[in-house]
């Protein structure tokens, strides 16, 4: 099982150009706070998901913006790079924008023997793993300011 572990980011790898960018926006529903995200990418990848109860359900472009009439918080929005990190492990960094423009985190999935033992790259900053701040449900919830306060 994968254990995921989330950073501020400290510095943007060099490399980062090289790697094909998606564009994600999300937000919560009133209904069981259900998550409602859209992904996008430069070879038109094109989905959305939506994950209640547990179950993710893949949505089209229409479901995802008919579902803006009840969301609750605010659309989240950010671009996020797939970065290799090792053999094991793919760094997901996000540059949040709007709202959140400065925002900059780093997460990983780290095998769960592995959790303790995975060497930290130099480029992340501060772990925020348990921070509540920064979970999804709370940054829909509040700007880059009234987290940072």
């Amino acid at each position: 099982m994968k254990l995921q572990r989330k950073f501020m980011l400290k510095r943007v790898p060099e490399y980062l150009t090289d790697i094909v960018p998606e564009t994600i926006k999300y937000f919560f529903t009133n209904q069981d706070n259900n998550l409602i995200m859209f992904v996008e990418n430069e070879s038109l990848n094109v989905f959305g998901k939506t994950k209640a109860n547990g179950k993710l359900k893949i949505i089209s472009k229409e479901e995802f913006e008919k579902n803006k009439s009840v969301k609750i918080g605010r659309i989240v929005n950010f671009v996020r790079f797939n970065v290799p990190i090792n053999d094991d492990n793919i760094a997901k960094v996000d540059i949040y924008t709007g709202e959140h423009s400065g925002l900059k985190t780093v997460s990983v999935k780290i095998e769960e023997q592995n959790y303790d033992k995975f060497i930290i790259p130099k480029w992340f900053g501060e772990e925020i793993t348990f921070n509540a701040e920064y979970k999804k449900f709370n940054l829909s919830h509040a700007n880059l300011k009234e987290i940072i306060k």
